[in-house]
């Protein structure tokens, strides 16, 4: 009885042992130009998973997954236009969704969102044209209004620069020229009054700078040249 079982046991292992060798013969296949053909998987230096999909003559087609190396799916990518465009969505390790958005050509194109790891909440919205940033850059605060939005253009700062309150009223305002700060910098209280104003010069604090308290009152005024401090004057309240 025992030899019976050992060799059904035995007869098992060798049945899978040989589907696995004929499945692993049937995928990462080239023909005779080198070209990619059918189911394709790929393996780190330690033998984890790192993705698997499905060429016909090198060119993607269909679903794409990618693994972290516990094995958990980090990345999903439907391919289509003929491989030059893929809808992504890319997962923290915890399985939530980290980021969605669209490739053009392995470069990131158009609407990218992005999401907490703790709640699901969007973070933040980005706009990519052709790999580079281009357009505003959204950030969320975690109900969901807006508390920053950052302008650029071909992968760089360029234009005005707003920080809101979550009530939606303006906490900072600044603008970008090639990269670099320039020109007049507006910080806010809650209340619309200016708290802090003052210039930037080619990404440097420049001139004169005022600090005010939330009644409108002087209450220091610095002295810059090219970012460095060269004078510093407090004022006492008149308010009592």
């Amino acid at each position: 009885m025992k030899n019976i079982i050992s060799f059904i046991f035995l007869s098992f292992f060798v049945t899978m042992a040989f589907a696995q060798e004929f499945a692993n013969v049937n995928i990462n296949q080239v023909d005779d130009k080198g070209r990619k053909q059918g189911n394709w998987k790929a393996y780190d230096v330690n033998g984890n998973l790192k993705f698997e999909g499905r060429f016909i003559n090198s060119i993607p087609l269909g679903t794409f997954t990618y693994y972290y190396t516990d094995g958990k799916v980090k990345a999903v990518s439907e391919m289509f236009d003929n491989g030059r465009r893929s809808r992504t969505k890319v997962y923290h390790n915890n399985t939530r969704l980290m980021a969605e958005g669209n490739y053009l050509d392995q470069k990131k194109d158009s609407t990218w969102n992005y999401y907490s790891d703790f709640d699901a909440a969007l973070l933040s919205t980005e706009y990519y044209e052709d790999g580079e940033l281009h357009g505003m850059v959204y950030n969320y605060f975690p109900g969901g209004e807006i508390v920053e939005q950052i302008p650029y253009k071909n992968g760089i700062k360029e234009g005005v620069w707003k920080q809101y309150f979550t009530d939606g009223k303006l906490k900072l305002k600044a603008t970008y020229v090639n990269d670099k700060l320039e020109g007049l910098m507006l910080v806010y209280y809650q209340n619309g009054v200016v708290e802090v104003s003052g210039l930037y010069v080619n990404n440097f604090k420049d001139g004169i700078w005022m600090y005010f308290s939330d009644r409108g009152e002087t209450i220091k005024k610095e002295t810059y040249k090219e970012g460095r401090l060269k004078k510093t004057e407090k004022f006492e309240s008149r308010i009592r």
